[in-house]
């Protein structure tokens, strides 16, 4: 990871103020990583902000037991296809391949994997897999720690059966199958990224607790992707929200989640040892999305 020779450095490495609560502009962006629990509110709430902030397309995650209703609801704040990439959450306590079908029927484009009762490299879940391949289903997975809820019913789940090294096995045993990592692997940023190096169909999303981690110390980012050429186009930026809005309680000063989201990577990568150039940055929150989205609708058409 090199910055473009000669220069200043690019403004969104300057000209943001973490204490103003203040990013730097982008000039679009696209997030992999956003929820809808079924409430129509909140998509009122998330959409203007993201026409605001330029969001170009959202891969959208959908509760288990969304229908057409909500998609059809979804679909008119933005194309299906187009504005939003719809993803049907599984239930992973069995590996059922029914549910895939039922999935592709109403309408959902993607599946995300999230709560399993086996390790997501475990046999069981072959047949979801091999389907989602047949059918040209990417697939999101959360990786890493996994925050606890009394409202969670899979008991006994945890970071060890979502590790970000079984997004490799699947990805080499699954070619053609397209894999979304989500939170970069938190706390494993280092196999994520060699993962990516060796996966091509393999790409990972930049949200959750991953950036308090990496805000502790920016050297660890540095030293993963030191020595990787192709690093930049391994992640993409994301921010893992519902309405795009803080909880009063939550908000410190900030107007919303994607200016805290925006600002937050900008400060990481302006503390690198080396820091990214503007190809670099544009890649990071716009163009590895954009291209991942693309190669998602040219398997869906084919």
């Amino acid at each position: 990871m090199h910055r473009e020779s000669g220069g200043p450095l690019d403004p969104r490495l300057t000209d943001f103020d973490w204490e103003g609560r203040r990013a730097a502009p982008v000039e679009k962006l696209i997030d992999l990583h956003v929820h809808y629990r079924g409430d129509p509110k909140t998509l009122d709430i998330l959409f203007p902000l993201l026409d605001r902030y330029r969001v170009e397309c959202i891969h959208l995650i959908f509760d288990r037991g969304a229908g057409k209703d909500d998609l059809r609801r979804a679909g008119t704040y933005g194309k299906i296809g187009e504005r939003i990439i719809p993803f049907f959450r599984l239930d992973l306590r069995t590996g059922d391949s029914d549910q895939v079908r039922r999935a592709r029927d109403l309408g959902f484009w993607g599946l995300k994997f999230i709560h399993p009762r086996y390790p997501y490299d475990d046999r069981v879940y072959d047949p979801i897999l091999s389907l989602a391949q047949d059918y040209g289903m990417p697939c999101l997975f959360h990786t890493g720690v996994l925050g606890r809820s009394e409202h969670k019913i899979e008991a006994g789940c945890g970071m060890s059966l979502m590790r970000a090294d079984m997004l490799d096995t699947l990805a080499n045993r699954y070619p053609d199958l397209l894999i979304q990592g989500a939170h970069l692997g938190n706390p494993d940023v280092a196999a994520a990224f060699r993962a990516s190096q060796c996966s091509p169909n393999l790409i990972w999303d930049a949200s959750g607790g991953i950036r308090h981690l990496l805000q502790g110390d920016p050297r660890l980012l540095y030293a993963c992707m030191y020595g990787l050429p192709d690093a930049w186009t391994c992640f993409a930026w994301s921010t893992d929200t519902t309405t795009a809005v803080f909880p009063p309680e939550y908000a410190d000063g900030w107007p919303n989640q994607i200016e805290y989201q925006i600002c937050y990577w900008q400060r990481i990568f302006a503390q690198l040892p080396v820091k990214p150039g503007t190809a670099d940055l544009d890649r990071f929150f716009y163009g590895n999305a954009r291209a991942w989205i693309d190669r998602i609708v040219a398997k869906r058409a084919g």
